[in-house]
């Protein structure tokens, strides 16, 4: 059991540690229409999709845009539409940049989660060979690998409603824009409700149990 301390437990230690400075993770939020005067949307640029992959892009993009629209719950007035439609495009702008900062940080996130989830599935793996009763961690891990794929999942409907929020025809189709905007919203808290999520399962269940793995080991030495 000495071995068991001395490796096994010293990871054990440094994760424990490492979990609090974890979090600090907040979604971005989506300020689309802005009574600010902002400047005028940019060039859309020119991308090398392949046809068949743009046209698929297409077809899914009005898909959503028409459930959004179904699922909007405000009737706009003509006063709303028209001022939507002068102000849609620079919002558009604005949107674009808020998808590309969301990207970065979700990537910076999600490595964030994979290296919690493969170290804590490496000490697993060491204390088991050592003798250690892991069930309650391996059960753990488990868990915490579905509420990440449940983050991953909200936050790909956060982004697809960012980038039709970003590319819907807003001048012409207002409704549209307002209807993509809640939709973003929404998908935003939800994102939001899943990191917390998982922090609060890592704080309040994985840490606990790595700190009881330590006390047994600690007891029996």
């Amino acid at each position: 059991m000495l071995m068991l301390y001395n490796k096994g437990m010293k990871k054990l230690i440094t994760l424990c540690m490492s979990l609090s400075l974890l979090f600090g993770f907040s979604p971005v939020l989506v300020h689309a229409v802005s009574e600010t005067k902002t400047e005028e949307a940019a060039t859309t640029s020119v991308t090398t999709t392949a046809p068949e992959d743009t046209e698929a892009k297409t077809k899914a993009r009005a898909t959503r845009v028409d459930a959004y629209k179904k699922n909007l719950k405000e009737t706009l007035t003509t006063t709303v539409k028209n001022r939507i439609a002068d102000r849609c495009q620079a919002a558009q702008t604005l949107v674009k940049v808020k998808t590309r900062n969301n990207t970065d940080i979700t990537e910076k996130r999600t490595e964030k989660y994979d290296g919690i989830v493969a170290k804590l599935e490496s000490l697993a793996t060491r204390l088991a060979g050592e003798d250690a009763d892991v069930s309650a961690l391996n059960a753990n891990i488990v868990e915490l690998k579905s509420k990440i794929t449940l983050f991953t999942t909200a936050n790909e409907s956060y982004q697809d409603a960012l980038s039709d929020l970003e590319t819907v025809e807003c001048k012409t189709d207002p409704t549209a824009f307002k209807a993509a905007l809640e939709a973003a919203r929404a998908a935003q808290v939800k994102v939001h409700d899943a990191a917390k999520e998982i922090r609060t399962y890592l704080v309040g269940t994985v840490k606990p149990a790595l700190q009881a793995i330590k006390a047994a080991s600690e007891s029996e030495n």
